[in-house]
């Protein structure tokens, strides 16, 4: 009896280490902020895209903008491509993929299969991502996010499954007040075009990175140590 005791305490004392385990990792994922505009997908440290491979990312960038505004769609560069509009007027050096804010509400009132396929004339492949709640653009080599926000309440949130799954994660890093995109917008050049961009220029990255939004972070790795804008 004392070892049968004894061999259930154990499971309990098991059970209850994985429980806190897991939601210990839970927590940190959902603290960190994961600022990917510094990772490549090419799984090795990359400074600088090949110049041919940056041309067609700004050239998906520039068609991607034309056929958002024949829709009227407002869209802007965001995360790690609105710190290349403001310092580069392109992406950044090492980024290998464009990231592109649109409004639910706006989407809800347009044909979306019509939207498709203007992408689909350009040679676009697009499909929508429930996951990231974003539509995934790529063309060759180029590939960018058309990123959802949404109005709840005054405060715009990104949509998709993952916004749920790591809610905590989103709602500290993935949120801003709706003021920041009420017309009229300011613009800012890239991708050799007018885009429009958020109010407050790049001071609005506080709102995705609160700690180090006014710094240039490149990737480990590369040179040049981070300074302010």
């Amino acid at each position: 009896m004392p070892q049968a005791k004894s061999l259930c305490l154990s499971r309990k004392c098991t059970c209850l280490a994985s429980v806190v385990f897991v939601f210990s990792v839970y927590y940190v994922l959902n603290s960190w902020s994961w600022s990917w505009y510094l990772y490549s997908n090419k799984g090795k440290v990359v400074c600088r895209i090949p110049e041919g491979e940056m041309q067609e990312l700004i050239n998906l960038t520039k068609d991607a903008h034309y056929i958002l505004s024949s829709f009227n769609l407002t869209h802007f560069p965001i995360y790690g491509s609105l710190f290349g509009a403001y310092r580069y007027q392109n992406p950044l050096p090492w980024d290998t993929d464009v990231d592109l804010l649109l409004r639910a509400e706006e989407l809800d009132n347009i044909d979306e299969d019509s939207l498709l396929s203007e992408f689909r004339k350009k040679g676009i492949e697009i499909f929508y991502r429930p996951w990231f709640g974003a539509y995934r653009i790529t063309r060759n080599r180029a590939r960018g996010d058309l990123m959802i926000f949404k109005n709840f309440s005054g405060t715009m949130n990104r949509i998709g499954v993952e916004s749920y799954v790591f809610y905590l994660n989103y709602q500290k890093h993935h949120i801003f007040p709706s003021k920041m995109i009420e017309s009229p917008l300011p613009t800012v050049k890239f991708c050799g075009v007018e885009m429009q961009s958020p109010k407050g220029g790049i001071e609005f990255q506080k709102y995705h990175y609160h700690n180090d939004w006014w710094l240039e972070k490149k990737p480990k790795g590369c040179n040049g140590a981070d300074s302010k804008p």
